[in-house]
């Protein structure tokens, strides 16, 4: 739009009838970039938007595998008609910097990741399923995961100190659970990259070192050290 502000969109959109009953298949995915600096460059702003949903048909197989129809495949008769698998994934990101010297400066980031999947069926009681265990009018299976992240920091020249903020929470059905995760990080990056560092500590004993040397005439060669620890998924806690 301007010097200042850049916008970008991005649409998908995709769709297969599929060859047999119910193999319908629907994609959306939606992109959206927002890049924003003022005039003196002391300010500047990043946001990122990302959604897909999927709807998937479930037809659990062919009735009859002996003998099929593949002049007209639609005339195969399947295991489930009203079964259905629906995903949703949601993506939102904003992270800014605020210039308050020549060597010092404030940064902060927020970012928000949603995954839903739910499968339904209004015909429980079709023969299909071994068990139905709570409901012979519609099931309606679904798990949740969502994730936020937040860091705060200082950067003065190379040197950067920042607090981090991780939330997760997981829920299937009737369980759930939610675990928040403080920390900090700290890195080390000359303007002449040929040095790096960053360490980032989290009090559930999560941790990621980086160590990353670049050498040679032309800078072509390129050394990495990482040692890292990862929590455990959030659904083992149960």
């Amino acid at each position: 739009f301007t010097d200042y502000l850049d916008f970008k969109l991005d649409l998908t959109k995709f769709s297969h009838e599929g060859n047999f009953i119910r193999e319908y298949l629907k994609l959306y995915d939606v992109n959206t970039y927002l890049l924003f600096s003022n005039k003196e460059k002391s300010y500047n702003a990043k946001f990122m938007l990302t959604y897909q949903k999927i709807i998937m048909d479930e037809n659990g197989g062919l009735s009859n595998t002996t003998s099929i129809n593949m002049d007209d495949p639609l005339l195969n008769p399947v295991k489930l008609a009203t079964a259905q698998n629906v995903s949703k994934n949601r993506y939102h990101s904003f992270s800014h910097q605020f210039r308050l010297s020549e060597q010092t400066s404030i940064f902060n980031s927020l970012s928000i990741l949603k995954r839903h999947k739910t499968y339904t069926d209004s015909s429980p009681n079709s023969g299909f399923y071994q068990n139905v265990f709570l409901d012979s009018i519609q099931t309606n299976d679904s798990i949740k995961y969502n994730y936020f992240y937040s860091s705060l920091g200082l950067k003065y020249k190379h040197f950067s100190l920042s607090h981090l903020l991780n939330r997760r929470q997981m829920s299937y059905y009737i369980s759930d659970s939610t675990d928040i995760d403080n920390g900090f990080a700290f890195s080390y990056n000359p303007s002449n990259t040929e040095f790096n560092l960053s360490l980032s500590f989290y009090q559930s004993g999560q941790y990621r070192v980086d160590i990353e040397k670049v050498f040679g005439k032309y800078k072509q060669h390129r050394l990495l050290l990482l040692a890292a620890r990862q929590r455990v998924p959030i659904n083992y806690n149960n």
